[in-house]
């Protein structure tokens, strides 16, 4: 853009030239053609005065900076690209004119700025902003559970009778007792555990301590009550 120190850019004339061709915008701003990068020069005549100046465009060819979180929200495992706060310049990026391209396993293609991710795997996101500057990030993500149960209540009411992990593939489960003894096993787990032992016997109310195997290879500990209602 032309700015005029001693004269009315709107009495001017303008002819620009990119790397010595002449270009056919004759206002007093130009946008470079596609992002072209190189030397634009302007010649601006008022009155039969001329002069000329020139400015070089050049790539900055540091990424955009980027960061982002992860977790549960309702059940779903969500990642959501934010722009990367510099104390001294703010925001990398805008994240309401910005665009979005994700990929990741199972051919997985998503245009937001927050993803519900599906499965365990490798997500990449492509942040491109409204001026042209692009950057990506990697999320690798390990674990999508985000609905382990606490707790059962095996009444026979039909609600939280058993231990249900349908929805997380797990290939092999223990549980064990708060001394350490394991009291129930299976393979290719989904709801089979209501309470019980291994030889059907019923377990009293108290807390349990499980361990599992999921069919994508991740592993996972943690507790679970059994509440026997009296």
């Amino acid at each position: 853009s032309v700015t005029g120190a001693n004269f009315n850019t709107a009495n001017a004339t303008y002819v620009w030239t990119y790397e010595g061709t002449t270009l056919a915008d004759n206002d007093a701003s130009i946008t470079p053609a596609n992002g072209a990068f190189g030397t634009y020069e302007v010649t601006v005549t008022v009155n039969g005065c001329t002069a000329t100046q020139s400015v070089t465009v050049t790539e900055n060819t540091d990424a955009l900076a980027l960061m982002y979180e992860e977790g549960c929200e309702d059940g779903d495992y969500l990642v959501t690209v934010m722009p990367f706060n510099d104390p001294d310049t703010g925001d990398s990026f805008n994240p309401d004119t910005a665009s979005y391209a994700w990929s990741g396993p199972n051919g997985f293609s998503e245009n937001t700025q927050q993803v519900t991710i599906p499965a365990a795997g490798i997500y990449t996101v492509t942040v491109t902003t409204a001026d042209g500057c692009v950057g990506e990030v990697e999320v690798n993500v390990l674990d999508t559970s985000c609905s382990i149960p606490r707790g059962i209540s095996p009444n026979g009411d039909g609600m939280n009778d058993s231990f249900d992990l349908t929805s997380l593939g797990v290939s092999k489960i223990s549980i064990f007792n708060r001394y350490g003894k394991e009291v129930f096993s299976y393979g290719a787990y989904t709801n089979q555990w209501h309470g019980q032992t291994s030889n059907g016997d019923e377990l009293p109310t108290g807390t349990y301590f499980y361990s599992l195997q999921r069919s994508n290879g991740e592993s996972k500990t943690g507790w679970v009550y059994i509440n026997r209602q009296q």
